[in-house]
């Protein structure tokens, strides 16, 4: 981000219609400022002008700041992702992990469809400092926390109910989950398919690959 565009932001740049949306519903964050773009170069309508209008409804009630920008800025403090025409600045949010990683709350909320914000208005992210602590009272709150893993003593992801709440925890790619974050999961899970038994390359599939087949047979 360029010094014009950074001397814009406050916090940090949420973007599109689910993150912006949930982030202004819950309140969680301070919130410095609504970016939109401009009526001009704005063509919308069905769901798309429903978002945007619902999103400047909770802007004005909240006493945001409305501020058009054109589609070229919106694109430089976005980095060029899709933003839908609506980025909001607003403080970070604390995160938990299990170790040190580089984390990008923007990409992550926008990722989440806005989950992340839902998360922090419970106070399940500020009550915790790591992964552990956030799994331990995400368990006395009846959620289900589950692994993903290639290992012999994982179940295939088909054969696990999905009329609980859920949390599927991810590991890294080269080490997988860590010991004492396995200890927290109630069960092991795997892509359909992936086990010592069948010829499969299912376990060469990087994080995000694999997080979407398995959110995918959660969410069936």
């Amino acid at each position: 981000m360029d010094k014009t565009i950074s001397r814009l932001i406050k916090g940090e740049a949420l973007y599109g219609y689910h993150s912006v949306l949930q982030a202004l519903e819950v309140v969680h964050r301070d919130v410095y400022a609504l970016y939109i773009k401009e009526e001009s170069d704005r063509k919308q309508e069905g769901k798309a002008k429903q978002f945007t209008n619902k999103i400047l409804h909770l802007a004005k009630a909240h006493n945001i700041a409305i501020r058009p920008l054109d589609k070229w800025t919106l694109n430089k403090i976005s980095n060029d992702k899709p933003h839908q025409g609506v980025i909001l600045d607003a403080s970070p949010l604390q995160i938990p992990f299990s170790e040190p990683v580089a984390p990008r709350n923007d990409e992550v909320s926008r990722a989440s469809a806005g989950a992340l914000e839902i998360l922090a208005a419970a106070n399940m992210l500020s009550q915790t400092k790591c992964l552990n602590e956030f799994l331990a009272l995400s368990s006395a709150l009846s959620w289900r926390t589950v692994g993903a893993s290639c290992s012999k003593h994982a179940t295939p992801i088909t054969g696990l109910s999905s009329k609980c709440p859920t949390i599927l925890v991810m590991g890294n790619e080269q080490r997988g989950l860590r010991k004492n974050v396995i200890k927290c999961c109630e069960q092991l899970v795997c892509i359909p398919g992936n086990s010592k038994q069948e010829v499969t390359n299912v376990d060469s599939l990087n994080v995000s690959v694999a997080s979407g087949i398995l959110l995918y047979e959660l969410l069936k």
